[in-house]
């Protein structure tokens, strides 16, 4: 099954195979054929203690987002993406880097850095819901959402303490651009812009 995703600019979703929903923009500048990823087996999100990270839950992605500036939910440091990705080969590759936040999207990319998005914002686990292409029994984010975790502190992480984001979650927000998005449908594939 194949969907059209219009994109703000290729380079900017940084997306290369993977989404099923209709994103509409003002901005939206092509149109691109992206293959539908492989719903996971099971609804767990391993991980949680590994190497000192915390599982904070499920996130939007931002980069849909109206004024965001192409800034991504995880929006410091860097990406690695591959068909084998699994929780543990992504919380690795952050905590060789030393990130405070770790995310994982469409079930092989690995997001990782120092600050969260204030415009990411925890949604339903449903959301997340695609498995990860090294082991589809373990949960690797969905279309536009992250599976996020987060360094605890007694890791010694360099990150610094929360605020403003959801009581427990440990997300710090960085202050963006003010956007809003509708979340339709009980998978919350589809994104409305304003």
């Amino acid at each position: 099954m194949r969907f059209s995703l219009p994109t703000l600019a290729l380079s900017l979703l940084s997306i290369s195979s993977l989404a099923t929903a209709d994103i509409t923009s003002a901005l939206a500048t092509t149109t691109a054929e992206i293959a539908d990823p492989t719903p996971a087996a099971v609804g767990a999100a391993p991980g949680a203690g590994l190497f000192g990270y915390s599982y904070s839950g499920c996130y939007n992605e931002t980069t849909g987002y109206a004024n965001a500036g192409g800034v991504r939910a995880i929006n410091t440091g860097s990406m690695i993406s591959n068909n084998s990705q699994t929780t543990e080969s992504c919380l690795t590759f952050c905590k060789g880097n030393n990130y405070q936040y770790c995310g994982i999207e469409y079930g092989r990319e690995c997001w990782g850095g120092t600050y969260i998005s204030s415009l990411s914002k925890k949604l339903d686990e449903s959301n997340c819901s695609i498995g990860c292409g090294g082991n589809n029994t373990e949960i690797c984010g969905g279309r536009l959402t992250l599976s996020l975790y987060n360094m605890s502190k007694e890791s010694g992480s360099s990150g610094s303490s929360s605020s403003g984001g959801e009581k427990g979650a440990g997300v710090k927000e960085v202050a963006g651009a003010v956007g809003a998005v509708l979340l339709a449908g009980a998978m919350g594939a589809a994104f409305s812009l304003f």
